[in-house]
């Protein structure tokens, strides 16, 4: 189906465009605004001028632009260095390997048993596919995070129901 020049539907668009226009919250090319004259009626007289709270493009150009892509964000902060934290065999090595995927920062606030480092170790292997760590190297860094950042007396807060006593 399509719509002659004096379709009610053609001539209803072209009078709202006309009317965006008039307030300029629509921007016509000359072309565009000859055609939109030839199609609407003409306004009648009387109409209100927009309230000056009307925000009116004044350079249209510049409103075609593209936005700048999104900047990237590291969770490795500037502070994120392996002298920053607690001097301690294995420091450099847990160091490296943690900060790989975040920041060291959410490590030293974990603060986890020997034993719930090594389950948060096979929880990342499993849900985030971290390189699995073995034998020695598992040891010196299972044996840093439990000496510098142990787990800690419980405050007053009531115990989180989903972790294993």
């Amino acid at each position: 189906m399509t719509f002659g020049r004096s379709s009610a539907a053609v001539v209803i668009a072209a009078a709202a465009i006309a009317a965006l226009a008039s307030y300029g919250i629509v921007v016509l090319t000359a072309r565009e605004a000859a055609r939109v004259a030839a199609l609407a009626p003409a306004p009648p007289s009387g109409v209100p001028k927009p309230p000056d709270s009307v925000r009116r493009l004044e350079e249209p150009e510049t409103a075609a632009l593209p936005s700048p892509p999104p900047t990237p964000v590291s969770t490795v902060t500037a502070d994120d260095a392996p002298e920053n934290w607690p001097d301690g065999k294995g420091r450099d090595e847990t160091f490296y390997f943690c900060t790989a995927c975040h920041g060291f920062r959410i490590v030293a606030q974990q603060g986890l048993s020997r034993e719930r480092w090594s389950e948060a170790l096979d929880w990342m292997v499993v849900q985030h596919k971290m390189p699995a760590l073995a034998g020695a190297e598992r040891e010196t860094i299972l044996d840093y995070l439990a000496q510098t950042f142990p787990s800690r007396a419980r405050g007053r807060a009531a115990p989180n129901p989903f972790l294993k006593p």
